[in-house]
């Protein structure tokens, strides 16, 4: 669905009052997740802004402490949010570095470990307009270098030490519906959080699945999912409580160049009705969801 239309639905939603109705029947302490793709040199500064916004209005938790939280080794008290970025693109990293550096916010990155084998521009360009955009041929030159260039292991090792996390997302960011076979769930599944393990020396025990919605999830790749990993992000808005599934957590899309208005809407539950719907038809899609590792 095109984000202007998004934005029509947001504002006759908040018209009858749905985010309130959330306030009052929904759990008043969760957690939030964002997540964000490239982030454009252009809107840098409205991203900034947004996460402003995030900082001012929730309380923002680390990567360390959603985890504790969720092992219910730390309460959960308030609204939280937690900030995620999805592909491993360099412009992620810089806005980690320029933006969310100075609201002191530290952020999960899902990457596909294939990025730490590009070794030019051109690799990183097919790579992401075929693998990451899901693009026949070759990219256009309207492409940009904020949408294709990725992160390397420098990158990567940098940001752990500043206390951001990274996982996978996948080993070539290919959608769970197409994967089917044993080697191919080896490939994408298990041998990512092997690549990051050796090269980050931590656990890997979260996981995002390409594209994040309940249409590009099939059964067939769940049991590789819950041996290898504890925790499973969706792209479906919501928010997460000590109720909510490990392999079902809710992420709320919030690109770079969102406004304000769509960013709230988002964030006061005015949508979490609709993705509910969604999350369910998620869980049916993987199959035996009520049995947690």
């Amino acid at each position: 669905m095109k984000y202007g239309r998004i934005k029509g639905i947001g504002r006759i939603l908040r018209g009858l009052q749905v985010h309130r109705l959330n306030s009052v029947f929904s759990p008043k302490e969760f957690i939030r997740v964002t997540y964000t793709h490239q982030v454009l040199k252009e809107d840098e500064g409205n991203f900034e802004s947004l996460i402003a916004f995030l900082v001012k209005t929730n309380g923002t938790i680390t990567p360390s402490k959603f985890f504790k939280t969720l092992r219910r080794e730390e309460p959960l008290a308030g609204k939280n949010v937690l900030v995620t970025f999805d592909d491993g693109l360099i412009s992620s990293y810089r806005a980690i570095k320029n933006i969310l550096s100075k609201y002191d916010v530290k952020a999960i990155l899902f990457v596909p470990t294939q990025i730490l084998e590009l070794k030019t521009s051109e690799d990183m360009k097919r790579f992401a307009w075929q693998n990451l955009n899901f693009k026949e041929g070759q990219a256009p030159k309207t492409f940009r270098e904020e949408e294709y260039l990725t992160m390397g292991k420098k990158e990567i090792l940098d940001l752990q030490k500043e206390g951001h996390a990274v996982f996978p997302h996948t080993h070539t960011h290919k959608r769970l519906i197409d994967i089917k076979d044993e080697q191919t769930a080896l490939e994408e599944i298990v041998k990512p959080k092997k690549i990051l393990q050796e090269l980050l020396q931590s656990p890997m025990d979260a996981f995002a699945f390409p594209v994040g919605t309940e249409r590009v999830v099939s059964d067939f790749c769940f049991p590789y999912l819950k041996h290898e990993y504890r925790y499973c992000f969706s792209a479906l808005a919501g928010k997460n409580t000590l109720e909510t599934l490990p392999y079902f957590l809710h992420r709320d899309c919030m690109n770079a160049d969102y406004d304000l208005e769509h960013v709230r809407n988002m964030q006061e539950g005015v949508f979490d009705a609709y993705y509910q719907y969604k999350i369910s038809r998620l869980k049916a899609k993987f199959g035996n969801h009520e049995q947690q590792s």
